[in-house]
């Protein structure tokens, strides 16, 4: 179990008083943690740090909450992370610590367009992201979902993703930096997220999440599925009987049946 502070409304960058109030949210919770089985529950100091631009700042604060939670937890191997949302280019980004006994998480949502259907643009179409194809190889068929759209914007961006053959081969060079970084920092890691839009298309998806899974287990990374209750992920909310997993997410995530 990793247990983690996701902050809602702390501007960490930039206040002072946040980061004091980061600092307390582990002067409390670490001693409660004090007798969980340490083989079991990882710590992680902070949900995707952004800090922009400044992986330094970063650093200091993560280097400051790693020390006095490790003075509650001296046995419990503690999750960090690089700055930029903790993405790959964090983690290349950050000078690992002298400490022993972490490990480094990264999450990994590329491309945005594909997994969450851009959703950090507002009054996009997303029927027609929804129809992207992965792996975006035959450029033709890619260009004529822009077709579907009498969006601008929408028909652009999806041009844009068609342009950049996005495939397994792409991202496989981002997966192969993380992991170089570990070897070089004798670290170990963790693909803390993953995960694609349940209304993404079916076949898209599942092989988006294939894919990234064997990327990882190829590289020896452990992963970790974004998430149970999210759209992201199996999408379950807590129900008044036991859930049916999704068989096809199931065995795209190798977890039965043929992967």
């Amino acid at each position: 179990v990793v247990v983690t502070a996701q902050p809602a409304a702390w501007h960490l960058e930039t206040n002072a008083d946040d980061r004091a109030a980061l600092l307390d949210f582990w002067a409390g919770l670490a001693p409660a943690l004090h007798r969980f089985d340490p083989r079991l529950t990882f710590p992680e100091l902070l949900n995707e740090p952004v800090f922009p631009g400044s992986p330094e700042a970063w650093r200091s604060l993560q280097h400051e909450l790693l020390q006095a939670v490790r003075a509650d937890l001296p046995q419990h191997t503690i999750v960090l992370s690089g700055n930029d949302w903790g993405s790959i280019a964090g983690l290349l980004a950050l000078r690992p610590e002298a400490d022993p006994n972490v490990i480094y998480s990264f999450h990994y949502y590329d491309p945005p367009e594909l997994t969450s259907l851009a959703a950090w643009r507002p009054g996009l179409d997303r029927t027609a992201l929804a129809a992207l194809p992965f792996p975006a190889d035959d450029r033709p068929a890619c260009f004529r979902v822009a077709a579907r759209s009498d969006d601008p914007a929408t028909a652009t961006l999806i041009r844009f993703y068609c342009g950049l053959h996005w495939s397994a081969a792409r991202f496989a060079a981002r997966f192969a930096a993380a992991a170089d970084w570990a070897r070089r920092n004798h670290a170990s890691l963790l693909l803390g997220e993953f995960g694609a839009s349940a209304a993404l298309n079916s076949d898209a998806r599942l092989h988006w999440l294939t894919a990234v899974r064997r990327r990882a287990e190829a590289l020896g990374i452990g992963w970790m599925l974004w998430g149970y209750d999210d759209v992201m992920g199996f999408g379950l909310r807590p129900p008044p009987t036991r859930a049916r997993l999704d068989p096809a997410l199931l065995r795209a995530l190798g977890l039965t049946g043929q992967p």
